[in-house]
């Protein structure tokens, strides 16, 4: 056998390893929160830019604003939340689910204001202008 071809197997677990952990390092941490709509066994799964979106998505998925004059009654999804619990809400305690394309709007309770869940692809444009 030659002396190459055997020095390559030996090195060859070696490269993998390092291979392995410097990959390793690069994962980001998930978030705590993402326990309520994640396993530790799906989080750990996950590939590292679904991990990225998911922990973006925690602080960048909503805003509150005012609800636009005479729309006051075009929007028939209800929270029971003020305006300052919204604002420092962990959504995925609420159980709101995003859509893939369309934001989704609900109105906070006895107010003119409004909490707008962005989509899935709204979240992943903040996050690309983000960066």
């Amino acid at each position: 056998m030659p002396k190459h071809f055997i020095v390559f197997l030996f090195a060859l677990p070696l490269l993998l390893f390092i291979n392995s952990t410097s990959l390793a390092q690069d994962r980001p941490d998930a978030d705590e929160r993402l326990l309520v709509k994640f396993s530790k066994i799906e989080l750990r799964d996950m590939n590292n830019e679904d991990l990225e979106f998911w922990n973006f998505y925690l602080d960048n998925s909503i805003v509150v604003k005012d609800i636009p004059v005479g729309k006051e009654d075009g929007i028939p999804l209800k929270l029971d939340l003020s305006p300052d619990e919204a604002k420092d809400v962990d959504i995925l305690t609420l159980g709101l689910e995003p859509h893939n394309y369309v934001k989704r709007y609900y109105q906070l309770k006895d107010t003119n204001k409004m909490l707008m869940l962005y989509s899935i692809q709204d979240v992943k444009r903040l996050m690309t202008n983000n960066d």
